[in-house]
């Protein structure tokens, strides 16, 4: 049974890095940027970086795990202190980061960019940890938990690193970088943690009708692994997709040499369903050789032994039907039934859980800090506070028009209505694809509902906060309210309330913000109970899925077919449309978001300018951008009316009353609900991580302003009892 255990485990390679200069660039921007007094202080702080940096570059993913992991996670937590102080771009800090291509091993040029070295060095995390899964022994129960848990990280960390730099990384012609090597990569891992588990599952003697839904399980793991390598032929090694090709078909084979076991003992308890364990075993074989023919040498052995194991037990099992009970060999085999819960399911990451804990990197972190005032940290929250809500503004624009256009295809069960149902009338597999996306990479349901609740959880904790700040300030206001009355004129300071007027503007814009946020979360809430027994229908085998499905509508002539033909080709055209919208969103949003003005700021202080004097014109400066955005998503309605134009001239089609046209319509839908539900999760997710930042930095300001009051006030009310001030 342990056959399977001798398939080669692949890791991912690391991308090599030469030992960059990044101390000086960083010197000279801060003697420019930060004065001649300041500059000196950071010494210590850039050996930190060069130092941390140097031992990245020394990993070449050879083994090591133990201290290649802690070097990987010590730097991460040295690139978190830079982008605030040392902003790169014209004019900025000369920083240069090299890297070399993992999957094609060619170089990158020269960037500039902290997302991709951020990126990169997640990269690395994720390859070593890979490295350490593959190493690790397998022959005990415990070895394979450890191997299947290292390979889970690593495939977390890969999603980590698609959801948050490949948008940012698309234009800097990196293949490992591309949303669908990180995705491959990412599948690839978690693939092969369930074959980890699937090994101690044997290991622990489990009865083989749940060894088969497992062995299913991780079949279908390596199909969706080779739908992303598919993705990238002629820019990766071909042997990517044939190892992924000859996985599904050995786990398959295996498959169907546990369940034919299984059903061959019950036949001969029962007397009947030889047939069916005859068509399963010689299944098995089948797969065996059709694996061999993908030409990976390294399974021959493994799937040759698996052959003949299933020829052994099947010779016995054909002589006794074939003499005694005559069953039929079905060619059409009964499913497995629900699939066990997948346990490689996507565990959710932030990029602060993989930093090493540091006393020198908190020390610096303070040093850093000091270098700019708190009136020009205030004033970079507020501005990016007002780039959020921008954002959020032309997020919600085009998101309204996408929800459209989908509340109109579906009004006429479209794009279903017009897909090519096929001899056997099941699922379309661009719709099934997008189900095993959902539950296997993104979690399923489970992971969403843990997303509201953490959202839930961050919303009390800006609310305390919001809550704290004001009371601070209240109080205070209050006491100096009753000192001015009690001491008339003699109390000659400054009123709180015109002090504390810029901390509280910014303070009500985060409210703003926050109460915007609480409603965009309660109507994703809503949206998916709404389409709760949809949503359930997700978690079916495609093959429970296609027995619900109902069957299609009449046999089409030729004309209905061109018909159909050209609404399909149009909704290609539409959805293209709204695939470059996106991606020209997700840039925009990006650079918007990334844009820093503290130096910009800082200028403007130490010539004696108001800060926030600057902000409004920096807004400004993404008007046009978001106009023409606004202009191209216009497309998307004329083509929606063009689609449904073509649709309006297929003669005979079945529209409202086409039950699997619905069926599929609704759970298209569902799934719709689901995945934009999930991305909006993550951005709420993501804001309020940002949000709670930006309120420690108010909450610090508010505290250092009420302690400095309470001093003045001490001293003032001094002077005025003992008669210096009358």
């Amino acid at each position: 049974l342990t056959l399977v255990g001798r398939l080669a485990m692949l890791s991912v390679a690391v991308r090599e890095t030469p030992n960059v200069d990044v101390a000086n660039p960083m010197a000279k921007f801060a003697a420019k940027v930060y004065g001649s007094e300041e500059a000196p202080k950071l010494q210590g702080f850039l050996q930190f970086v060069q130092k941390t940096r140097g031992d990245v570059a020394q990993i070449k993913g050879g083994g090591g795990f133990q201290s290649s992991n802690e070097a990987l996670r010590r730097y991460l937590g040295a690139l978190e202190l830079l982008p605030s102080r040392f902003p790169t771009g014209p004019n900025q800090c000369a920083l240069k980061f090299s890297w070399k291509e993992a999957m094609t091993t060619k170089k990158v040029p020269d960037q500039s960019s902290y997302a991709l070295e951020k990126a990169s060095v997640l990269w690395n995390l994720a390859a070593v940890t890979s490295k350490a899964a593959t190493m690790t022994d397998r022959a005990s129960e415990e070895g394979c938990k450890q191997a299947w848990e290292h390979f889970q990280l690593a495939g977390d960390i890969f999603i980590l690193v698609e959801e948050q730099f490949a948008s940012q990384l698309n234009g800097l012609g990196s293949v490992d970088m591309s949303s669908a090597s990180l995705k491959f990569n990412a599948a690839l891992m978690l693939a092969q943690g369930y074959v980890c588990f699937y090994e101690r599952a044997i290991k622990k003697q489990t009865a083989r009708p749940l060894l088969a839904k497992i062995a299913e399980g991780v079949a279908e793991s390596f199909e969706l692994a080779k739908s992303y390598a598919d993705q990238l032929r002629g820019s990766i090694d071909p042997s990517f997709v044939k190892h992924c090709s000859a996985q599904y078909s050995v786990y398959k084979a295996s498959s169907c040499y546990q369940q034919g076991l299984a059903e061959t003992d019950t036949a001969r308890k029962t007397l009947a369903g030889f047939g069916v364990a005859i068509g399963r075993l010689k299944k098995c074989i089948e797969l065996c050789k059709a694996a061999e023919t993908i030409g990976v040498p390294s399974i021959r052995g493994a799937t040759q032994q698996l052959a003949q194991l299933a020829e052994g037990a099947l010779g016995p099992l054909e002589k006794d039907n074939r003499e005694v009970y005559m069953e039929m060999v079905p060619t059409q085999l009964p499913a497995l039934g629900k699939l066990p819960k997948n346990p490689m399911a996507h565990k959710e990451h932030k990029i602060a859980e993989f930093i090493v804990e540091d006393t020198r990197a908190d020390e610096y972190r303070k040093d850093l800090q000091g270098l700019m005032p708190a009136v020009i940290r205030t004033a970079s929250s507020a501005y990016t506070a007002q780039l959020e809500a921008a954002v959020d503004q032309v997020k919600r624009e085009i998101k309204e028009v996408a929800e459209k256009k989908q509340a109109q295809l579906q009004e006429v069960n479209l794009p279903y209505a017009v897909d090519e149902v096929g001899k056997a009338g099941g699922l379309p597999d661009q719709l099934w694809e997008k189900i095993q996306d959902f539950n296997q990479a993104r979690g399923g349901a489970a992971a969403l509902e843990n997303q509201v609740e953490c959202l839930t959880q961050m919303e009390s904790a800006a609310q305390s906060q919001i809550a704290d700040i004001k009371g601070a300030l209240d109080k205070e206001q209050a006491d100096d309210q009753e000192c001015r009355v009690a001491f008339g004129e003699r109390w000659n300071r400054v009123p709180s309330e015109q002090l504390t007027k810029p901390m509280r503007d910014t303070l009500q814009g985060y409210i703003q913000r926050l109460e915007a946020a609480k409603a965009t979360n309660a109507a994703i809430v809503s949206k998916y109970n709404s389409k709760k027994d949809v949503v359930a229908l997700l978690s079916l085998s495609r093959e429970e899925l296609e027995a619900k499905l109902p069957a299609g509508g009449h046999e089409d002539n030729p004309a209905l077919i061109a018909a159909k033909q050209s609404v399909r080709q149009e909704l290609e055209r539409l959805n293209q449309i709204e695939l470059d919208i996106m991606a020209e969103l997700d840039k925009l949003c990006g650079s918007m978001l990334q844009d820093n003005i503290d130096p910009l700021l800082l200028e403007a202080h130490t010539t004696g300018k108001p800060p926030e004097s600057v902000i409004p014109q920096q807004v400004e400066k993404f008007n046009a951008a978001r106009a023409a955005l606004r202009s191209k998503a216009n497309a998307i309605p004329e083509t929606v009316a063009s689609v449904k134009a073509l649709f309006s001239k297929c003669a005979g089609l079945a529209q409202g009353d086409c039950a699997r046209s619905i069926f599929l319509a609704d759970v298209g839908e569902g799934l719709t609900v689901v995945l934009n539900g999930t991305k909006d999760l993550q951005e709420g997710l993501r804001f309020f991580e940002r949000l709670l930042e930006y309120l420690r930095t108010i909450a610090q300001q508010s505290s250092d302003f009420v302690a400095a009051r309470q001093i003045q006030k001490t001293g003032l009310a001094g002077q005025i009892a003992n008669g210096s001030l009358s």
